[in-house]
């Protein structure tokens, strides 16, 4: 390779990660539980050729968090593609080698969509870099990806006490985090119903509202202020009988 070669790739290289230390990035945090999908945006002002030609490095937590797909809205137009590349060790490479037409600061949208892995907890950071310039520390303030957890199932549910009014029931409580209890009901054959919202911490429920003789089936489950865990065990205890004690007479003189 020739002097002059070498002098002008140096110069382009320099070039760019100059201009790559001008990037603004503005995350915006998402949050959900284990399972789902979420949608980290950043908003890309006051980038350089560098950033839309040569790409960006995505920084985050494998163990928190899975790529899933990716798409962009340029504000202006003539931007270069933007396709991810996994890279591995928790990185992943937005764009790619090519020629920029033209380049405006008006900025560029990306959407990242990732999911949350089963078992994550906690909060899982994501940082955006001009990878040109990596060495040289470009890089932003991270998105955070708040995971919230679901309550662990109830288990255990029991009948503690039949009579001909009500049943009365009663499960362990396995969860640090609901906000309540949610237990259904159905009869032989139904479908299972809502029949009542117990506060947290509070491992049982009377159902008064029963018929004699009618075989019901229970299950419970535990939430929080927007997921549910599984349900309980299904238990479906004796009927309740009609009470057989006759009424007491008075004969009057």
């Amino acid at each position: 390779m020739s002097r002059k070669i070498l002098i002008l790739i140096t110069i382009i290289v320099t070039f760019l990660a100059t201009k790559g230390l001008a990037l603004e990035v503005r995350p915006q945090d998402a949050s959900g539980y284990p399972g789902e999908t979420v949608t980290v945006s950043i908003n890309v002002t006051g980038a350089s050729e560098a950033i839309d030609a040569l790409g960006m490095d995505l920084v985050y937590a494998p163990a928190c968090l899975s790529f899933e797909s990716l798409s962009k809205t340029a504000l202006t137009a003539n931007y270069y593609m933007l396709a991810p590349n996994e890279l591995g060790s928790g990185r992943l490479r937005i764009g790619g080698f090519g020629v920029v037409d033209s380049f405006s600061d008006s900025g560029i949208l990306v959407n990242l969509n990732f999911k949350i892995r089963e078992g994550a907890s906690g909060d899982c950071e994501i940082s955006l870099l001009d990878f040109v310039a990596d060495l040289k520390g470009a890089t932003t303030n991270p998105a955070k990806v708040t995971i919230y957890s679901v309550p662990s199932p109830p288990s255990n549910l029991r009948t503690a006490s039949i009579s001909s009014d009500k049943i009365e029931l009663a499960w362990n409580d396995n969860s640090l985090n609901e906000t309540g209890f949610i237990l259904e009901r159905k009869t032989e054959g139904g479908t299972y119903l809502q029949i009542a919202e117990v506060s947290t911490n509070v491992p049982t429920f009377s159902d008064t509202d029963v018929n004699p003789n009618t075989r019901y089936y229970y299950r419970v489950k535990a939430c929080s202020n927007s997921a549910c865990s599984s349900y309980s065990n299904e238990i479906s205890p004796a009927a309740p009988t009609q009470d057989a004690t006759p009424p007491l007479s008075f004969n009057l003189l």
